[in-house]
Order: C-alpha cells, then sequence, then structure tokens
C-alpha cells in the first residue's frame, strides 16, 4: 500500500452543528454568544481576522454509514462517466476512490449510493460500513502526520466542466510528491437555503470548494510543491469563480483575494474589524484591515 497514490474527488457529508460559547475580541474581553443575529462580531464569524473562540460545543450524530471503494486508473473514464449525481468527475492518475458518508441505517446508505455504484467497474476494495463519527473525522491522519511540508491553493468552482476536468488529470500527472492531491468539497444542502448576506461569506451558489495541496516529508521539496501548487491554480482557475475559502490560502495571494472571496459582504467586515480590532491585533493569514 505504500507505493499506491490514492488521488481522488470525493463527497464527504457530515451532520454536526457548532454550538459556541463566547469569543474573545481583541480588548481581551469575552464576548457571550446569544443567537447568531443580535450581534454583528457573529455576523462575521470567528477566524484570526476577527477574533478567537474560547471553547466550542459540538452536536453531532454517533454513526454514520460510510464507504469506500477504490479503481485502477484504467477504469477511471467509467468512473467519470457515472458520477454525475454525486460529483461530475472521478479521475486520477494511478487510483480513484470515491468516499462518502451517509448520516442514517446502512441499509438507507446502500441504498444512497447504489445508483452511482451499479455502472461502475468491481473496485480493488471496498470498505462500506457502519463507522462511528469519531472514526471518519480522523479517517486520513494516519496518512498526514505532523511535519509535512504543504503548499495551498483554492478555489470556488460553479460546474465542472469536461474540459476542467482534463485540466486537473494533466496537473496530477505533473505532482512532485504522491502526497499531494486535490479535493472537490461539496457545496449544496442547507448552505444554498441561506441568504448570501445572512453570514460573511456569500458564495452559496457555487457547486464545490477546490483546493489543490502540494504535500511532501522533506524540506528540501518544498520549492517543487509551490511551483506545482502554482501552476496547476492557474492552469485551472480559468474555469472557476474567482473566490476562495480563505483557509485554502497561502500567504503569497494575489491582492484582492480576500475582498473576493467575502464580495459585497467584504465592507461590512471590514467595519466590524474597525469596532472591534481597530488596531489589527487580529490580522495573521488573510486579514481583513478595519475600515
Amino acid at each position: 500500500m505504500s507505493r499506491l497514490r490514492v488521488d481522488y474527488w470525493f463527497a464527504f457529508r457530515m451532520s454536526f452543528a457548532f454550538v459556541p460559547a463566547s469569543l474573545i475580541a481583541a480588548s481581551g474581553v469575552a464576548l457571550p454568544v446569544v443567537t447568531l443575529v443580535s450581534m454583528s462580531k457573529i455576523w462575521s464569524g470567528p477566524g484570526p481576522s476577527s477574533g478567537r473562540p474560547s471553547g466550542w460545543r459540538l452536536r453531532v450524530r454517533r454513526d454514520a454509514a460510510k464507504t469506500s471503494e477504490i479503481w485502477k486508473c484504467d477504469d477511471c473514464a467509467a468512473s467519470r462517466e457515472h458520477a454525475h449525481h454525486v460529483l461530475k468527475a472521478v479521475a486520477v492518475l494511478l487510483a480513484c476512490a470515491v468516499i462518502s458518508c451517509f448520516n442514517g441505517s446502512e441499509a438507507d446508505g446502500r441504498k444512497a449510493m447504489a445508483p452511482l455504484l451499479k455502472d461502475l467497474p468491481a473496485p480493488l476494495f471496498d470498505w462500506t460500513g457502519m463507522m462511528p463519527m469519531p472514526a471518519i473525522n480522523g479517517l486520513f491522519d494516519p496518512f498526514f502526520p505532523k511535519g509535512l511540508q504543504w503548499y495551498w491553493k483554492g478555489d470556488f468552482v460553479k460546474s465542472l466542466t469536461d474540459q476542467a476536468i482534463d485540466v486537473h488529470i494533466a496537473q496530477a500527472a505533473e505532482a512532485p510528491s504522491p502526497f499531494c492531491l486535490m479535493h472537490l468539497y461539496p457545496i449544496d444542502g442547507a448552505v444554498r437555503r441561506v441568504a448570501k448576506d445572512a453570514t460573511a461569506w456569500p458564495t452559496r451558489d457555487a457547486t464545490y470548494s477546490m483546493v489543490i495541496a502540494g504535500i511532501d516529508p522533506e524540506p528540501k521539496n518544498a520549492n517543487a510543491l509551490k511551483s506545482w501548487g502554482r501552476s496547476y491554480w492557474k492552469a485551472v482557475h480559468p474555469y472557476n469563480l474567482e473566490g476562495a475559502y480563505v483557509n485554502f490560502m497561502m500567504d503569497d495571494e494575489a491582492d484582492g483575494r480576500v475582498q473576493t472571496s467575502y464580495g459585497e459582504n467584504y465592507a461590512r467586515l471590514a467595519s466590524i474589524k474597525a469596532k472591534y480590532d481597530p488596531k489589527n491585533l487580529f490580522r495573521v493569514n488573510q486579514n481583513i484591515k478595519p475600515a
């Protein structure tokens, strides 16, 4: 298994809800959270530019039906052809995988996946079965231990065209390390039922959140990871939306990327920042400067 490279686009579903306890503002004062609509501070969301949560409670289902199927790369074309109702594409360099999480019984989970799996070739292995949610959360931890070199690039994606898929496949072939990957996280469901100005994040009409991750354990390969990640992003970005999930951005993003990612909500974010952090104490990562 150490030589099997598994790059994948995958659908991953979890059922959980964050319940914030309080936020620590730049002044050091703890701001209790009462409702999600009564405070502009909560509208902006906790983060490196606005404040730090003092703690979280997490409501989550205890169990979920989980499926994981792996195919050899010769069958990736067939996987891509039949995967439209989960993701339009499942295509990789050496192997491809469909990894899904269904909140409910195993029988219902198998039924939900059946329309996709029935037309695909027999997988190299099938790990379908019930798993507790904590196990799903840590499913990939052994593959990515602490101390690895990382370089990230992200985009929101509206549609995954055949031309874009071809670019993804071509760029995957140039990866400098077997640890490198690209994920597409589906954006749908409840996200679409919230107005764009209800919270700071406005891109609720996106279909996917894409992340390109250059990864390797050797520090000497850091520059190669950056070069590959930048080239990959440059090649595929014309098929994507302008903004991205800010946690998928590095410190070398072009000017205006953060503003584009928050769109029309950025001005309100900047005004909130001026109120709660006028000296820009929280300024790491993708900074929102006070208005």
